[in-house]
């Protein structure tokens, strides 16, 4: 059995150079014991464990001085979520400030756009995870809704409540993002295919109504969520859940009247 490592193995377990491996050593982040007539370094299984989670900690992003608090402090765990919650709450400042930046920077600012609120329970959904570009978005969606209401059909269930699409990323034209097509429902429904059930919990919602003219013009529809993702109408408070757009049974239509709705969680019920 081993009962010490070179520096190339424990580079090889951990998948990093062995330039790194060193590093670590000399900033004291994992203990080497060195031959002094050789000068060849030995790092022992519990030396090899202790690498493992200094490169598990670099790889989420933490940096090395970060990296030895967490791993000396007399709880590790404790340690790592004071450290990462902070960072988190940093990363969702920076999110909204970002946010806030490109609404800015629209040619077209909404100024005059009437934000609703309202609180929506705790819901059933079946949902169909797509990734599209922004020209695909339509097709895309009435697609995805299609599918949800075969499965629905062969179900003999019910919608529950409006059809809406959750963005978990921002779609361009020359790059995909991640969308799900979510309609809630009453009962379980058993999924089908690349179909799932989840939950959507409850939650406050901002939500601006959306007529039929400006619910086809597609560059309107993103100012729309800039605005409302920027936080302007909130006093700069961040979302509490990703973008959606809420399909109205008088959706492609062309009534007068609202069709469809823009809209982000931005907390808890009322």
């Amino acid at each position: 059995m081993t009962s010490s490592y070179s520096t190339g193995q424990v580079a090889q377990a951990l998948g990093v150079s062995e330039k790194a491996v060193r590093l670590y050593a000399a900033r004291g982040l994992v203990p080497v014991a060195q031959d002094p007539r050789t000068g060849r370094r030995a790092f022992s299984p519990e030396a090899l464990d202790r690498a493992r989670s200094v490169g598990l900690l670099r790889g989420v992003g933490l940096p090395l001085a970060d990296i030895a608090r967490v791993l000396d402090a007399a709880d590790p765990v404790a340690a790592f979520d004071d450290l990462w919650g902070a960072r988190r709450e940093r990363l969702r400042a920076l999110t909204a400030a970002g946010e806030r930046g490109r609404a800015a920077l629209s040619s077209a600012p909404l100024r005059d756009v009437r934000v609703g609120h309202r609180d929506v329970p705790e819901r059933l959904t079946l949902d169909l995870e797509l990734r599209t570009d922004l020209p695909g978005l339509p097709d895309a969606i009435a697609t995805g809704t299609a599918t949800l209401f075969d499965v629905l059909r062969g179900a003999g269930a019910d919608l529950s409540g409006h059809p809406f699409v959750a963005y978990h990323g921002r779609a361009t034209g020359s790059g995909t993002a991640r969308v799900t097509v979510r309609v809630p429902v009453a009962d379980l429904v058993r999924p089908s295919g690349p179909t799932r059930l989840s939950v959507d919990p409850a939650h406050r919602e901002e939500f601006v109504p959306v007529e039929d003219a400006h619910a086809r013009d597609q560059a309107y529809l993103v100012r729309l969520h800039d605005h409302l993702s920027s936080g302007a109408s909130r006093g700069g408070g961040p979302a509490a859940g990703d973008n959606r757009e809420i399909y109205l049974p008088t959706f492609g239509t062309g009534v007068a009247g609202p069709v469809m709705e823009v809209a982000v969680p931005v907390g808890a019920p009322g």
